[in-house]
C-alpha cells in the first residue's frame, strides 16, 4: 500500500494504459475478426435474398427501375452497419482491457461496455436517421439499441480474459 500511495498518479496511469494497451492489441482483432465473421455470414444470405429478388426483375421488367433505385442504397447501408459494428467491438474491447489493467471487477467492466454499446448503437440510428431523412420505428430501434449493448458488453467480458504477456 505504501508503494502504491506513494507512485505519482502519472506514473500509476501510464502502467495501467500500457498494460491496457497490450492487453487491447492482443484481444481486439480476434474479437473484431470473429464479430465481422457472423456479420458476413448474416449479409451473406442478406445478399442472396437480394439476388433472388433481382434474378426476378430481369423477367419482370417493372421490378427493374426499383431494383437500381434501391441497390445504392442496400451498398451505403451495408457499408455502415460493417463500420458500425466494428466501432461497437473495438470500444467493447478497449473496455474490457482497460478495465481488466486498471483492476476494475468484471461485472462493473462489462456492464459499462453494454452502456457505451448501447450509445453507440443510438447514436448511429440517430446518424442513419438523419441522414436518410427517416424515423426508425421504436422496437426496431430499441432492438439495434439492445444488440449493440450485448455486443460492446460481450468483448469487454472476453477482454477481462486476456492477460498481457508481462503479467
Amino acid at each position: 500500500m505504501l508503494r502504491i500511495n506513494y507512485t505519482p498518479f502519472s506514473e500509476r496511469v501510464v502502467a495501467v494504459s500500457t498494460t491496457a494497451i497490450s492487453i487491447f492489441k492482443q484481444h481486439c482483432p480476434q474479437v473484431i475478426m470473429r464479430g465481422l465473421h457472423t456479420l458476413t455470414s448474416v449479409t451473406r444470405i442478406a445478399c442472396g435474398g437480394f439476388l433472388i429478388v433481382s434474378y426476378l426483375s430481369i423477367v419482370n421488367k417493372d421490378l427493374q427501375p426499383v431494383l437500381l433505385n434501391v441497390l445504392p442504397n442496400v451498398i451505403s447501408h451495408t457499408l455502415a452497419t460493417y463500420v458500425t459494428a466494428c466501432a461497437i467491438l473495438a470500444l467493447g474491447s478497449a473496455i474490457g482491457s482497460f478495465g481488466s489493467a486498471g483492476g476494475v471487477s468484471k461485472v462493473f467492466g462489462t456492464a459499462v461496455g453494454i452502456t457505451s454499446g448501447a450509445l453507440t448503437s443510438a447514436y448511429a440510428c440517430d446518424i442513419f436517421g438523419d441522414t436518410n431523412g427517416v424515423r426508425l420505428p421504436t422496437t426496431l430501434r430499441n432492438a439495434i439499441i439492445a444488440s449493440g449493448g450485448l455486443v460492446a458488453g460481450a468483448s469487454a467480458f472476453t477482454a477481462y480474459g486476456i492477460k498481457p504477456i508481462n503479467r
